[in-house]
C-alpha cells in the first residue's frame, strides 16, 4: 500500500491531524463548552427539569456514548485492515480498494444491525415458533435491505445517486492521495492524478489542490439529493409533514450518528443542515414532505418538497395535515408558522405534533417558545426552561397537556431522542387496532346493513373527496340520514357538532385499509364495520341498524368519530359508549330503525 511502514504511519498521522483540526474548528463555531463535553460523557448536568417536563437526558447521553463507541470501532477496524494490507505488500490500488471496501461494508453492516434492532423494537419484523430459519430470515432481510424512507436517491433516481456517489468518492480519494503525498508519504504504484494536473512538485500547491478536491467531492452527491428532493413522486404517501419558516432552511448543526454517510466521512463533514438531521432521525418512520420555498428549485437536503403558489399553500398544508400520522413543526417567528400552529389547534392535531426549538441563540429560543404559548393559549411559564443547565428542545402534547422535552444542549442526540419519543406512538396505533379486529372489509365479510344504515354509507361515500372513507364522515352521514333515530339522544347528551364540517376529524392513519362496495375505507372504519356486525349478531338485531354502526364507530377511542364526540364533551369515552349502548338495547332488531 505504502512504500514503507514509516510512510503508512505518516499518512495516518496526517489524516488524524487534519480531522482533529476540523473538529476543533467546528467545536469553536458551536461554542462548545468543557462542561458540555463532561456532561456528554458522564451524564452530569448543572440543573434538573421540572416535573411537568419529559426528561430525556439519560437516553441522550446513552445515544452520544453509543455513537462514540461506533466511531472508535470503525476507526480501529479501518486501521487493522490497513495494517494487514500493508503487511501483505499489496500494490496501492488493490490495498486501497480492500481497505475502502471493507470499511464501507463495516459501515453498512453497522447500519443494518441498527435497523434490525429498531425493527424488533417497533414489531416490524414478525416471527413465530413454527417458522423455519429461512422463513425467519426472509422478512429480516427484506426489512434491513429496504431503502431508507427518507433517501431521495431511490427508484427512478437510483442511477443518478450511484453516479453521483462514485464521482464523490473518487474525488475524495484523489484528494486524500494528494494531501498525504504533500506531507511526504509515498504510495506503491499509485498514480497521483492531482500532481500531474497541477504540473508541479510544490507540496503547498499539491496539498491545496488535494484539500480542494476533498471539499469539491461533497458537491455531486449534494446536488443529486437536492434535485431528487425537488422532484418527488406525486402519488407517494407522506405520513410525516415537516413545517417550518423558510428562514430556518439555512440553519446547521454538528452532525454525528446515522446522519453521516461515507462521503461525509471522507470529506470530513461534521456539520449538516438542521433539517437534514431532523429528517435523518425520522428515517425509520416514513418519508417526510414539506412545502418548498417559491422560486428556490434546489432545496436543502432534508424533506421532499412540494411547490405551491402564495394563494395555494395554505390549502395544500391543510390537505397534507389531514393524511399525516406525525407532524414536526420547527418553531419560528414568521406569520406563516403562526398560521400553521393555529391550524394544528383547529384541526385537533396537537397530540400528534412535535414542536421543535431550532438551534438559534438563547433569546430567540425563548421568544419562539413564548409565541407558541400565546398562539395555543398556554401559560407561558410552562414552556420556559427553569434555569441554567436545562433546555427545552421541543414540546409534545399528551392528552391535550403540553409536555416540554428537556435536555442540556441543542445537539444531534437531543433532537434524535425527541423525535423518537414523540413519533413512536403514531406508528404503532394501526397495528394495535389490527391485533384486536381484522381491518380488511371485503365483499365476503361485509355485514348486511339496514336500509337507513346503507343510505348513510352511500351519502358518506359522496363526501369523501377522494380520501378513504373515515369514521367521522360516516358518523355525520348517519346523523343526517337517521334524523329521528332514538340513538341521537345519546349523542346530544355527549356533545354537539356540525355535520356539514365532516372534514374536521380524520382517522389516523388515513391510509386505505379495506373497502366497502368498492369505496376505500380507513383501518378504523373497517374495524367499525366488524364491531357493528358482532354487536348486531349478539343482540339479534337482524340487519345492522344505525345505532350498531355508531357504536362500532366510537368503540375505539382513537377513531375520528370518538375524537369528535369527546372534543368538547364533559363525558369520558367509556360514558359515551355506555350511553349509545343503552339506546341500542332499546331498539328492536326488525330493521325498522334503519
Amino acid at each position: 500500500m505504502f512504500a514503507t511502514w514509516a510512510d503508512a504511519a505518516k499518512a495516518v498521522a496526517v489524516a488524524a491531524a487534519v480531522n482533529l483540526i476540523v473538529i476543533l474548528l467546528v467545536g469553536a463555531r458551536d461554542g462548545l463548552l468543557v462542561m458540555d463535553t463532561v456532561a456528554a460523557r458522564s451524564g452530569f448536568r448543572r440543573g434538573e427539569p421540572p416535573e411537568h417536563a419529559k426528561d430525556l437526558w439519560f437516553s441522550i447521553v446513552g445515544q452520544r456514548g453509543e455513537d462514540g463507541r461506533k466511531r472508535r470501532r470503525a476507526t480501529l477496524f479501518a486501521l487493522a485492515v490497513a495494517a494487514i494490507a500493508q503487511a501483505i505488500s499489496f500494490d496501492g490500488y488493490m490495498a486501497g480498494g480492500l481497505v475502502f471496501g471493507l470499511w464501507f461494508l463495516f459501515d453498512v453492516g453497522t447500519r443494518a444491525f441498527d435497523k434490525f434492532m429498531f425493527g424488533l423494537a417497533e414489531d416490524a419484523i414478525k416471527s413465530t415458533s413454527d417458522m423455519s430459519i429461512w422463513q425467519e430470515l426472509a422478512p429480516i432481510l427484506a426489512y434491513v435491505l429496504k431503502s431508507s424512507n427518507t433517501n431521495p436517491l431511490q427508484g427512478r433516481w437510483r442511477p443518478l445517486g450511484v453516479t453521483a456517489g462514485v464521482i464523490s468518492v473518487g474525488l475524495a480519494l484523489v484528494g486524500w492521495v494528494a494531501v498525504v503525498s504533500a506531507f511526504g508519504a509515498t504510495f506503491n504504484d499509485v498514480t497521483e492524478v492531482l500532481r500531474h494536473l497541477v504540473g508541479t512538485d510544490s507540496r503547498l500547491l499539491l496539498g491545496g489542490a488535494g484539500a480542494a478536491a476533498i471539499l469539491l467531492a461533497r458537491v455531486p452527491v449534494d446536488l443529486a439529493r437536492r434535485y431528487a428532493l425537488a422532484h418527488p413522486a406525486r402519488a407517494r404517501s407522506y405520513e410525516i409533514v415537516y413545517l417550518r419558516s423558510f428562514q430556518d432552511d439555512r440553519l446547521s448543526i454538528r452532525a454525528r450518528g446515522d446522519s453521516r454517510g461515507i462521503v461525509d466521512r471522507l470529506t470530513l463533514r461534521h456539520r449538516h443542515g438542521y433539517e437534514q438531521l431532523l429528517v435523518a432521525s425520522m428515517q425509520y418512520f416514513g418519508p417526510v414532505v414539506a412545502i418548498g420555498e417559491p422560486g428556490k428549485r434546489l432545496p436543502p437536503t432534508g424533506a421532499f418538497r412540494l411547490y405551491y403558489s402564495d394563494d395555494e399553500w395554505q390549502n395544500a398544508v391543510t390537505r397534507m395535515l389531514r393524511s399525516a400520522s406525525y407532524i414536526v413543526l420547527s418553531l419560528g417567528e414568521t406569520p406563516s408558522v403562526g398560521w400553521e400552529i393555529i391550524k394544528l389547534r383547529e384541526m385537533h392535531l396537537l397530540d400528534r405534533t412535535l414542536f421543535l426549538v431550532p438551534p438559534v441563540r438563547g433569546d430567540a429560543r425563548r421568544k419562539r417558545l413564548g409565541l407558541l404559548a400565546d398562539q395555543l393559549g398556554i401559560e407561558s411559564a410552562l414552556l420556559q426552561p427553569p434555569g441554567p443547565g436545562v433546555e427545552y428542545v421541543g414540546v409534545m402534547f399528551e392528552q391535550d397537556r403540553p409536555v416540554p422535552i428537556a435536555s442540556a444542549a441543542f445537539d444531534y442526540a437531543s433532537y434524535y431522542a425527541a423525535i423518537l419519543e414523540a413519533g413512536f406512538p403514531h406508528f404503532n396505533r394501526a397495528d394495535d387496532v389490527a391485533d384486536v379486529i381484522p381491518i380488511q372489509a371485503n365483499a365476503a365479510s361485509l355485514p348486511d346493513f339496514a336500509r337507513l344504515t346503507l343510505a348513510a354509507l352511500q351519502l358518506a361515500a359522496t363526501r369523501r373527496d377522494g380520501w378513504p372513507l373515515n369514521t367521522f364522515q360516516i358518523l355525520c352521514a348517519l346523523v343526517d340520514t337517521d334524523v329521528a333515530g332514538p340513538w341521537q339522544r345519546a349523542l346530544m347528551k355527549a356533545t354537539q357538532f356540525a355535520t356539514d364540517n365532516y372534514r374536521l376529524h380524520l382517522d389516523r392513519p388515513a391510509d386505505i385499509a379495506g373497502d366497502w362496495a368498492g369505496v376505500p375505507v380507513t383501518a378504523h372504519a373497517a374495524a367499525a364495520f366488524r364491531v357493528a356486525a358482532e354487536v348486531t349478531q349478539t343482540h339479534n338485531l337482524g340487519r345492522v341498524p344505525p345505532e350498531a354502526l355508531v357504536l362500532g364507530l366510537v368503540a375505539d377511542p382513537t377513531s375520528a368519530a370518538s375524537h369528535a364526540l369527546l372534543d368538547k364533551s364533559q363525558l369520558s369515552h367509556g360514558e359515551v359508549v355506555d350511553l349509545i349502548r343503552r339506546e341500542l338495547l332499546d331498539v328492536s332488531g326488525d330493521g325498522s330503525s334503519g
